[in-house]
């Protein structure tokens, strides 16, 4: 049986008319830990905000923002909308790991002392 590592990074969860049940928060834990844990020594903070917008009226209504500040760079922030909170954070989870992983790896690649202007013609 494999053990689960601690989770060293800070995850903060903000709800609105949501009830962030122990599983869902557990759900959320996992998925994003996941998702971002190739990138931990990158991460400064984390923060998901889970909003029902029509409160007790039911439809697909529910909004999740996964917003990851980076140490040293910029912010990734990442929507999705729908009906089933563990579905949603599942997708936003996905969609922050390859948005994460994509400025990075823009940022390792960008040389600030090379530029069109003093680049040599060949």
């Amino acid at each position: 049986m494999k053990k689960e590592s601690q989770a060293i990074m800070q995850l903060d969860i903000r709800s609105r008319n949501v009830a962030v049940t122990s599983e869902l928060r557990r759900h959320i834990d996992r998925r994003v830990g996941q998702a971002l844990n190739r990138f931990e020594q990158h991460v400064g903070s984390v923060q998901i905000a889970l909003t029902d917008v029509n409160g007790p009226k039911g439809g697909p209504d529910k909004v999740c923002r996964l917003t990851v500040v980076l140490a040293g760079c910029e912010q990734v922030a990442v929507t999705e909308y729908g009906s089933n909170l563990f579905r949603i954070v599942d997708r936003v989870a996905d969609r922050v790991k390859q948005r994460v992983s994509s400025v990075l790896e823009k940022v390792r690649r960008f040389d600030p002392t090379r530029s069109i202007r003093t680049a040599e013609s060949s």
